[in-house]
Formats: structure tokens, sequence, C-alpha cells
């Protein structure tokens, strides 16, 4: 069970503030996956920094790379709704934010649970993809991150990359660095 706390930082962006799970040894994986997380996302961004410009996708690659821009595509706009942006989304997904909730979320249910009031805070999102490239079934992508509010900008942006892991056709791992506002 997962319970998710938001509320919005100054410049209007999401903070995250408490989200707890039930289970045990819940403390010993956040810390493993935080460990893991900071130093696999340096040698993986690496990877795709000296890939990126050294040769053309392949096509399963390319599919991956179209995959992930659509899933950005849904959060764009006015209502995005969350039944679209968990359609691309593995069953048994994996994802987590840093910084956000201290545990990953596990399941295409729990993301539901967590997305829903997040899609509550405004009228949509402009997500702008600035860079995305693959190496096999990972895509690493850059992007500026916007909510929306009467049809513009409601914030500065917030500038993240994401590393997502295709599996089946569907985001199976997904790992977000949040760094700063953009401004």
């Amino acid at each position: 069970m997962y319970t998710l706390r938001g509320r919005r930082g100054a410049a209007g962006q999401l903070k995250w503030g408490n989200m707890t799970d039930n289970s045990e040894n819940a403390a010993s994986r956040r810390t493993a996956l935080a460990s893991v997380g900071a130093f696999g996302a340096a040698g993986i961004a690496s990877l795709f920094i000296g890939k990126a410009n050294a040769a053309t996708p392949t096509a399963a690659e390319s599919a991956n790379i179209k995959l992930v821009k659509d899933y950005m595509a849904a959060w764009i706009g006015p209502n995005p709704k969350l039944e679209d942006l968990v359609a691309d989304l593995a069953e048994n997904c994996f994802i987590t934010i840093n910084p956000g909730p201290p545990q990953p979320l596990v399941g295409r249910d729990t993301v539901k649970k967590v997305f829903e009031p997040l899609l509550a805070l405004g009228e949509g999102f402009e997500l702008q993809v600035t860079e995305a490239h693959a190496l096999g079934p990972a895509v690493f992508i850059k992007r500026i991150d916007y909510t929306m509010k009467g049809g513009k900008r409601d914030d500065e942006g917030t500038e993240a990359v994401g590393l997502l892991i295709i599996e089946n056709g569907k985001i199976k791992y997904w790992h977000d660095y949040v760094f700063t506002a953009h401004g």
C-alpha cells in the first residue's frame, strides 16, 4: 500500500512529501536503489554520450525511442488522461524518481494511484524532449517539464533526464533524475 502527499513549492514545482510503503525492508530497498541509481545513472549516461553520435540507431532502437517520445507526448496538453499515461507501462513496471517518492513505484496500479493526484495539480503539462538516444532496449532522454495553467506555463520548468528500459513493447523500468528549475 502506497500513500503520496505532495505540495507545490514557491516556483510551482511539485514537492514530494512522504510516500509510505507498508512492506518490510522498504528502507533497505530504498538505500540500495539510491546507491545503485546514483552510480548506475552516471555510468549509463556516459555510454549514451559516447554512442549517441557514433552510429545510426537500429530499427528496434528507433522503435524504442518512438515509444518513449510518444509516451512523453501523452503528458502534453490540457487534462492528460490517466489511462493514456499508463497504457505504455508494463503491468509490473518499476519507476523511480530522484528526488521523489522514497520508494519505487512498482506495478501499473500503484503508478495510477500516484499519477492521479499529479494530474489534479494543473490543467496539463508540457514536456520538451531535447535529446533521445537508444542503446538496445535502453532509451536515455533529456527533457524540460512544465506545468500548465490557463493554457500557459505555470512554472519555470524542471530539467530531467530519464533512463527507460523497454521490454516487449512496454516501458518496464523508468528511472528519472530531476535536476533544477530551468530559467
